[in-house]
């Protein structure tokens, strides 16, 4: 009885804690200014409308198959929102495209899924499919980061550090899915849930807190360059010691 009761304690506060970000977001509202933050704002208000109605369902009128259900439609919009987040957020024009266009095959994906699979048991395919894929996008904007050279440092800025928490929180969830989807023991199910709400719990936190940074708007005077011609690459010249 005491494991259940944590384990409910956790699942709760996990619910709580996902509208922390919201919060956040209205708290620096005036920051809110470049489009990709947003982007970012509404998918707060999102998450936050998805973890109020996740503990009604669940809690409140004891609907699993409901709980399920709006987790089956909040997948596609989550996926959404995000790619458009980082679209907005990415300075390569083909990777811009790449991921614009990636929405529909996977809204087309989910839909088959919904189709096909039992609808009273979670179908946990769509997220992996989706956790597998921001894991590439987010390597993906941390690799454009490092590439370009701004006087702005990247750990300043509200973008890098909800990329940080984005982050966590989807690389946690794949491997959890993962490992779970693998194991029939109880136990260990249960272990992993608890460690899944950690994650979660540690992602909010992130994307709360990333609004205490400062996001300006690079321009090209931010970013350094070095001129051509300068033969940073040739050989140094080597004088050999002499004997005095």
């Amino acid at each position: 009885m005491v494991k259940i009761y944590i384990l409910k304690t956790i699942a709760l506060l996990t619910f709580f804690i996902e509208v922390l970000p919201l919060v956040s977001c209205l708290f620096f509202l005036k920051k809110n200014k470049q489009g990709f933050l947003k982007v970012f704002f509404i998918y707060s208000l999102v998450l936050a409308s998805f973890a109020i109605f996740s503990i009604f369902f669940l809690y409140g009128v004891q609907s699993k198959s409901a709980y399920i259900f709006l987790l089956r439609i909040y997948v596609p919009f989550e996926y959404i929102m995000l790619i458009y987040f980082f679209y907005l957020l990415f300075k390569n024009t083909i990777a811009k495209r790449l991921i614009l266009v990636s929405i529909l095959p996977f809204l087309s994906f989910c839909i088959y899924r919904f189709l096909t699979s039992t609808s009273n048991a979670f179908d946990s395919y769509p997220s992996l499919v989706e956790f597998f894929i921001f894991i590439l996008i987010l390597l993906y904007f941390f690799f454009e980061k490092m590439r370009i050279v701004s006087v702005i440092p990247v750990y300043q800025s509200i973008s890098f550090w909800l990329a940080v928490g984005l982050f966590v929180y989807f690389t946690g969830n794949f491997f959890f899915l993962l490992l779970v989807n693998s194991s029939k023991n109880i136990e260990f199910i249960k272990q992993m849930n608890i460690v899944n709400s950690i994650v979660s719990i540690t992602k909010d936190i992130i994307l709360a807190l990333a609004w205490f940074a400062h996001e300006r708007t690079e321009t090209d005077a931010d970013i350094l360059t070095i001129p051509d011609g300068l033969g940073l690459d040739d050989d140094l010249p080597y004088n050999p010691p002499t004997n005095s």
